[in-house]
């Protein structure tokens, strides 16, 4: 590779003909060969920016990894202060962690007996995400599993495509599904088989996944769910029967709170049918006049 100062000193034979001309042959072979050094230059340069900008990269990972870490340390300890919230650690999903974060998680969540919330087989391009992320993982939920992250505090949102492999290791290892139907529906991921969940055993509750759902309203969310199963019927060939109001009420409100150890009553309605069903589709403006939660009013109507 020639230096820059061959370059600017390179001198070129005259033409053997005469006439002050410059030897063209020379003057061509210096060229190529100038070419072809500023070519390869070019190429390395190319492939040392690629090097840098992956290096800065993985540096910007690691930093974003131990924020992350020390950031969840710090809340946790905030947590101690509240008497009625309790924290609940929250990998987004396998593709927004790093491994080492993954296993932090992990093990912190089994030191503070903490519970686990995440998303799972939320739609095919994510699935397929986490494939490539994870080779060593045949499914989804098994890189939560490698990590600690799947056990009966796990709760893991959406589970659209879930297969019956992947729902025998919900059941297996007592991991609960949250059902948002909404967000499903608005995000044209597909629809979950509940009722084909809840006939294996595997635990269900429901949930509004704000903002990809659109309504945080716990009724409107039980009247989503049943909408929803009834589409699945139809996709199933009106072979899995939908959830009823009742069903669907208890999945919103006893189904959710036996997450958290409290004790769910049984399915059944607390009302007359009729006056449940008018409760979800046709209540009323102001029609919860007051909130109780463990014999203690923690909302009353102004």
């Amino acid at each position: 590779m020639f230096t820059p100062q061959e370059v600017s000193e390179k001198v070129f034979p005259k033409a053997s003909f005469g006439g002050g001309g410059y030897n063209m042959a020379s003057v061509d072979e210096f060229l190529d060969a100038l070419t072809e050094d500023y070519t390869a230059l070019f190429k390395e340069n190319v492939t040392l920016k690629a090097k840098l900008k992956v290096l800065a990269e993985k540096v910007e990972e690691y930093r974003a990894t131990e924020d992350s870490m020390r950031d969840t340390l710090r809340w946790l300890d905030a947590c101690q202060d509240l008497r009625h919230i309790k924290p609940i650690l929250t990998p987004r999903f396998t593709p927004s962690c790093t491994n080492e974060l993954m296993a932090f998680l992990g093990k912190l969540a089994a030191e503070r007996d903490l519970p686990v919330q995440s998303h799972l087989s939320e739609n095919g391009a994510e699935m397929d995400w986490v494939r490539q992320l994870h080779p060593d993982c045949r499914q989804y939920w098994e890189t939560y599993k490698k990590y600690d992250l799947w056990n009966d505090r796990t709760v893991m949102a959406h589970c659209v495509w879930s297969d019956e492999r992947e729902r025998q290791a919900m059941k297996d290892a007592g991991v609960t599904v949250v059902h948002c139907a909404d967000s499903n529906q608005n995000l044209c991921s597909g629809v979950a088989p509940v009722r084909r969940m809840l006939d294996e055993g595997v635990k269900v509750a429901l949930g509004s996944d704000i903002a990809g759902g659109d309504h945080l309203d716990m009724f409107d969310v039980t009247a989503a769910a049943v909408r929803a199963s009834k589409a699945r019927r139809m996709m199933d060939g009106w072979s899995t029967p939908f959830l009823t109001v009742a069903e669907g009420w208890y999945l919103a409100t006893s189904a959710g709170a036996a997450f958290f150890g409290e004790q769910p009553g049984q399915p059944r309605t607390l009302t007359p049918a009729e006056r449940l069903e008018r409760a979800v589709y046709r209540r009323q403006e102001g029609a919860v006049q007051a909130v109780w939660s463990a014999g203690r009013k923690i909302y009353a109507k102004p």
